[in-house]
């Protein structure tokens, strides 16, 4: 939709015709938090980098993917699962929503991009695995 604004619009549908099928039912919404592919309008995310095939798009989709160490990913992905808890408590179905389950990586299970070319050696990888080692 552009940098900023976010369309709920198939959230709604969804949660609409669930409760349409069952006013009763609960919900737990599996919100995936995956940055778009080539990353933000205005500035890229960091993508990963495997040392097997780097620069290369992978398997299940590999460096086409933010590296989970990008700080822009987490600032723009937190923003935006922010605005989507926001609209969700908002929203006249909010009753019915009794958690969210937020997921990335391969099959939104965390396990990262094209695991089978781990590790990840992008920069903002490396940068945080410094931070990690001198916190040590």
């Amino acid at each position: 939709m552009g940098e900023g604004k976010y369309d709920f619009t198939e959230a709604d549908r969804l949660m609409i015709s669930l409760l349409n099928s069952n006013p009763k039912a609960l919900a737990v919404p599996r919100v995936m938090v995956s940055a778009p592919i080539g990353g933000s309008t205005s500035t890229p995310t960091r993508p990963c980098v495997s040392p097997t095939a780097p620069g290369a798009s992978q398997r299940m989709g590999g460096t086409k993917h933010e590296s989970f160490a990008s700080d822009l990913w987490k600032m723009e992905g937190g923003e935006a699962l922010r605005q989507f808890v926001r609209h969700v408590r908002n929203s006249t179905y909010s009753d019915s929503v009794i958690g969210i389950h937020v997921a990335n990586g391969i099959y939104g299970e965390w396990h990262l991009w094209s695991a089978t070319d781990i590790p990840d050696i992008s920069e903002p990888m490396r940068q945080t695995l410094i931070h990690q080692l001198k916190a040590r």
